[in-house]
């Protein structure tokens, strides 16, 4: 009787990580945006809100909001504090001196304004704009006169799904700001000695879209040797128990023919 076939104990995990490459591509092709498929955090992010949000999300878009503070000041220079927008998409934190005194001022006024980069200028040669825009802008209080910093701040701003780097509007282009990746809560941390309007950009959906593909493709046919490999290791294994199986069955030695002898010589013996 023939051994019964058994499939391969990582069958299973062929199977589940085919079905992640699919999901992770049908993902990215429905939302119209790069997508973390895995979030590195406790809960999923808030819903995003966009100045002017893709087709995608514009249906349950709300409005992003603005954000303002006052830093008192001191003998030394601006106290410490920070200043943020309503639901916490960007955000300045100041260390102490970061603003210098100024004859007559009492603090230094913080306001954060989100706007539509694409009103701002293009984006960088090959990236897109990942989220909104935002402008941070510093005056005294009470004249109103233009603050500049004169140490650097932490500029924290959070992008919609995928960001590669922060970019700073530097008069007629975009100039990129060093930055670190926050990836748990979608956000990009700099230090900047100068405000104005920061912007978190990534690869374009096209290139994204590429370089998932070649990721997928990749997958597949390592998915596709995995399997051929345990297939093929499963049939030599099948082979090996049927040919012990065979050679271990015992057989008796074949059946020596059975000599007639003349019927004439049977005679001859009788009469003796």
């Amino acid at each position: 009787m023939s051994p019964r076939r058994r499939r391969p104990a990582a069958f299973p995990g062929v199977v589940a990580v085919a079905l992640y490459l699919a999901l992770a591509a049908l993902t990215l092709r429905a939302t119209g945006g790069a997508t973390r498929p895995l979030y590195d955090g406790l809960a999923p992010p808030v819903p995003y809100r966009w100045v002017n949000p893709p087709k995608e999300f514009a249906a349950g878009n709300q409005k992003p909001e603005s954000g303002s503070a006052e830093i008192p000041l001191g003998a030394d220079g601006s106290e410490p504090g920070q200043a943020q927008t309503g639901e916490g998409q960007a955000r300045l934190v100041l260390p102490a001196g970061v603003f210098p005194t100024s004859p007559g001022q009492t603090a230094v006024r913080i306001d954060i304004t989100p706007l539509d980069p694409a009103t701002v200028a293009p984006p960088p040669g090959g990236l897109a704009f990942q989220g909104n825009a935002y402008r941070f802008a510093a005056a005294y209080r009470p004249s109103g006169a233009a603050a500049a910093p004169v140490r650097e701040a932490n500029v924290l701003i959070r992008y919609p799904a995928a960001a590669t780097a922060l970019v700073r509007f530097a008069g007629s282009t975009w100039k990129e700001v060093p930055a670190n990746d926050i990836p748990a809560g979608l956000q990009l941390l700099a230090n900047s000695r100068e405000l104005g309007i920061f912007v978190a950009v990534g690869p374009s959906l096209h290139g994204q879209f590429r370089t998932l593909l070649l990721v997928a493709l990749s997958g597949g046919a390592a998915i596709l040797a995995l399997a051929l490999g345990l297939y093929l290791r499963s049939r030599a294994a099948r082979q090996r128990t049927s040919s012990r199986s065979r050679g271990g069955t015992r057989r008796g030695p074949p059946p020596q023919p059975t000599r007639s002898r003349p019927a004439g010589g049977a005679r001859k013996r009788r009469r003796q």
